[in-house]
C-alpha cells in the first residue's frame, strides 16, 4: 500500500458498487486522496470547485453522459486528465470520448490491477506534460534574459563606439550617464569629475534627476558616498537601510557607485540609484563598470588632446615628456580595452545563457573587432 498522495482523483459513478470498488477498495487504500460525484452535474462543479488531478467517469451517467461531461469541461476550460469507463459494445462511444480529450478506458467490470495501471499511467503522462510546460517557460525565460542581456552589451558597445566618434565631451558624458542609468535598470544618475585645479568634484551630467534637487552643470558636488569610492576605487552597492545614514534628497531603495578610474586616482564617480526593490546585481555593477572604463578613456583622451595642443610650441624636451605620456595613456588605453572585453568574454562563455548561431557570430565579430583594436595599440604603444 501506498502512503497519502498529494493528487486528487474525482471518481464519477452512479452505481454506489462501483463507486465504492474505485474510490475506497483500490484507490483509497493506494493512498490516493479521492472524492466521488454521483452524476456529471454534480462533478462539474466538484472539478470547478477543487480541480482534481484526475478525474475517472463512466460513459453510462444519469443525466449528463460521460461524454456530456467531457463537453462540459472542456467549454468552461478545465484541463483534467479524464479515464472512461465503458462495458464491452461501446467502443463507438468510447472512440467519441478519445476525441472529446478522453485519456484512457477500463472496461467494465473493472480488475483492480487494471484500475491502478490506468490510473498511474495517465497521471505520470500529466506530470511530464506539466515538466515540460514548465521547462518551456523556463526556457522562454532565459531567452528573454538573454536577449536582453545582449541588447544591453550593443547598447553599451555603441558607448564604445561613441567614445571615438563623438568630440564634444559633455554630448559624450551625457550618452554615458544615460545608457548606464538603462541598461542597470535605474530611475535616475548623474556622474561627477575631478575638478583640473582642486579635489573638490563637479557635476558633469545626469539623468532624468528633478531639475529643482540637481545643481547646474560644473558646480561642485560632493557627498559621503562619493567620498567613500573615491578613496576606496571599488563599486559599491548599498541597499535601503545602508542608506539612511547618508543624506540623500531622493529617496531610493539601492544605489550603485562607480569610479571613474585615471592612472593612479579615481577621477570621477557614476551614481545609480533605484527606487524600489530589486537591489542592484553583480550585472548590473559589470555594465556600469564598462562604462565608466570608457568615460575613463574619454577622459584620458581628452586629457591627451589638451596637454598635446599646450605643448606644441614646447622644447624637445619637453617634447619628450610628451612623448612619454602618450606611450603611458597609450598602454592605458589597452588597460581599459581588454577590461571592457571581460562582459563579452562572460557572455560567450554561456554563462549568462545558451547564444544561438546568430547572436554567436555577431558576439565573436565584435570581439574580434575589440582584439584588433587592442592589439594595434599594442603595437603602437609596445610596454
Amino acid at each position: 500500500m501506498k502512503t497519502l498522495s498529494l493528487e486528487k482523483i474525482l471518481v464519477v459513478e452512479s452505481d454506489p458498487q462501483v463507486r465504492e470498488l474505485i474510490s475506497r477498495q483500490v484507490l483509497g487504500a493506494y493512498g490516493y486522496q479521492v472524492e466521488v460525484a454521483s452524476d456529471g452535474a454534480q462533478a462539474i462543479q466538484m472539478a470547478a470547485l477543487n480541480q482534481p488531478d484526475l478525474l475517472i467517469t463512466n460513459l453510462n451517467l444519469p443525466g449528463l453522459s460521460g461524454k456530456d461531461l467531457l463537453l462540459a469541461l472542456s467549454s468552461q476550460g478545465i484541463s483534467i486528465p479524464v479515464i472512461v469507463l465503458a462495458r464491452k459494445g461501446q467502443e463507438t462511444s468510447v472512440i467519441q470520448a478519445f476525441h472529446l480529450g478522453a485519456a484512457d478506458f477500463l472496461q467494465l467490470p473493472l480488475r483492480e490491477t487494471e484500475i491502478i495501471a490506468s490510473v498511474e499511467s495517465v497521471l505520470n503522462n500529466a506530470r511530464n506534460l506539466r515538466n515540460h510546460e514548465i521547462l518551456e517557460g523556463q526556457n522562454r525565460q532565459i531567452q528573454a534574459d538573454l536577449q536582453k542581456k545582449i541588447s544591453d552589451l550593443k547598447t553599451v558597445f555603441s558607448v564604445g563606439r561613441a567614445v571615438n566618434t563623438i568630440t564634444e565631451q559633455r554630448t559624450l558624458l551625457n550618452k554615458m550617464i544615460e545608457t548606464a542609468t538603462t541598461v542597470s535598470g535605474g530611475d535616475f544618475g548623474w556622474l561627477t569629475l575631478k575638478s583640473d585645479s582642486s579635489n573638490s568634484f563637479r557635476l558633469a551630467a545626469h539623468y532624468r534627476l528633478p531639475r529643482e534637487l540637481s545643481p547646474k552643470i560644473c558646480e561642485p558636488f560632493q557627498d559621503d558616498l562619493c567620498s567613500t569610492v573615491v578613496n576606496s576605487g571599488e563599486t559599491l552597492v548599498l541597499e535601503s537601510d545602508a542608506l539612511k545614514k547618508y543624506n540623500w534628497t531622493l529617496p531610493a531603495h539601492a544605489a550603485l557607485l562607480v569610479p571613474i578610474k585615471g592612472r593612479q586616482e579615481t577621477i570621477g564617480v557614476i551614481i545609480l540609484l533605484r527606487r524600489k526593490a530589486p537591489s542592484f546585481e553583480k550585472y548590473d555593477c559589470m555594465l556600469a563598470e564598462t562604462i565608466a572604463d570608457y568615460a575613463s578613456i574619454s577622459l584620458v583622451n581628452s586629457r591627451l588632446f589638451h596637454a598635446l595642443s599646450r605643448n606644441t610650441e614646447a622644447s624637445h624636451q619637453r617634447d619628450k615628456q610628451n612623448n612619454d605620456l602618450i606611450q603611458n595613456l597609450g598602454q592605458d588605453v589597452q588597460s581599459v580595452i581588454l577590461n571592457s572585453l571581460q562582459p563579452l568574454d562572460y557572455v560567450l562563455s554561456s554563462k549568462a545563457g545558451p547564444l544561438n548561431a546568430n547572436q554567436q557570430k555577431a558576439l565573436e565579430a565584435t570581439q574580434t573587432f575589440l582584439q584588433q583594436l587592442v592589439t594595434s595599440l599594442q603595437q603602437r604603444f609596445p610596454r
